[in-house]
């Protein structure tokens, strides 16, 4: 895996921090203050333990429907 792929995992993580541009000081719930580069840079995918993770690990955001649904017109 390569930088970008793994920026893009980590894009993809729901437990991302938003409102940065990809690649520069992300953090997220499992490290607040900076994703460790071995993660950052797809030394290791962060699906399994990691130290500090606080057991917190990649999961994909899935937008949820119920709320997309909720604003189009009743069926």
């Amino acid at each position: 895996m390569n930088r970008k792929e793994c920026l893009y995992t980590c894009f993809e993580c729901k437990h991302r921090h938003g409102g940065k541009k990809m690649g520069e000081n992300e953090t997220c719930a499992a490290y607040p203050g900076g994703i460790p580069p071995t993660l950052l840079f797809g030394i290791m995918q962060h699906r399994e333990p990691f130290p500090g993770d606080k057991g917190i690990r990649f999961q994909r955001k899935i937008e949820d429907d119920r709320v997309r649904n909720s604003t189009g017109p009743a069926v």
